[in-house]
């Protein structure tokens, strides 16, 4: 039986650059590999792109109203025992959305990777990697480190004129220019600066 995978990481942590390299491995096999990813994310759009290396691939975008079982089935010589598909930035999908892939790997024999945050910048479960901590046939953290000391980096600050701000929509892309920035940081980073401002 095929799998349904989940891959959650901080920013920052290479999650597209493992999507990348994997999607690679997979197509290196002779598997047919599709990439996806939400319109919301609209940075690089129609196509998967990673800041630690230099090269992206093309990717098939869809919006939160969208059934993935209808558009992938849809696709031109989709059925077959060796194809994969790779969803990154899966935090701006929805929890019907995962239920979709959760249908395609198991009624329609298909191997899924998801890659995404788990957790938004007010340290709250999206609701899509919500879903797929209860769907997924296997979860793994990509790790990576605190920007403010040498704990394990699990949630998300968000920094507007460098001041730490806690309240507001959680689905907000990441890579914005000028006053808004965001670190990665530990839950102990993270609630000293929240316990500041209580």
């Amino acid at each position: 039986m095929k799998k349904l995978r989940y891959y959650y990481g901080c920013m920052n942590s290479m999650k597209s650059s493992t999507l990348l390299l994997k999607s690679y491995q997979f197509e290196s096999s002779g598997c047919k590999v599709l990439l996806f990813k939400p319109a919301f994310d609209s940075r690089d759009y129609g196509e998967i792109r990673s800041r630690a290396i230099t090269y992206g691939r093309e990717c098939n975008v869809f919006t939160k109203d969208v059934n993935l079982v209808d558009m992938v089935l849809s696709i031109p010589d989709i059925k077959s025992d060796r194809v994969v598909l790779f969803f990154d930035e899966i935090n701006f999908m929805t929890k019907e959305q995962i239920r979709q892939l959760w249908t395609l790997s198991k009624y329609h024999n298909m191997d899924i990777f998801c890659y995404g945050l788990k957790l938004s910048y007010n340290n709250k479960l999206f609701e899509a990697s919500e879903e797929l901590l209860i769907l997924a046939d296997t979860v793994e953290e990509i790790k990576s480190m605190c920007s403010r000391c040498d704990n394990k980096a699990t949630t998300h600050l968000r920094l507007i004129d460098d001041v730490p701000v806690f309240e507001g929509e959680d689905k907000i892309i990441g890579d914005i220019s000028g006053t808004e920035r965001y670190e990665s940081v530990c839950q102990v980073c993270y609630h000293k600066e929240y316990d500041k401002r209580r």
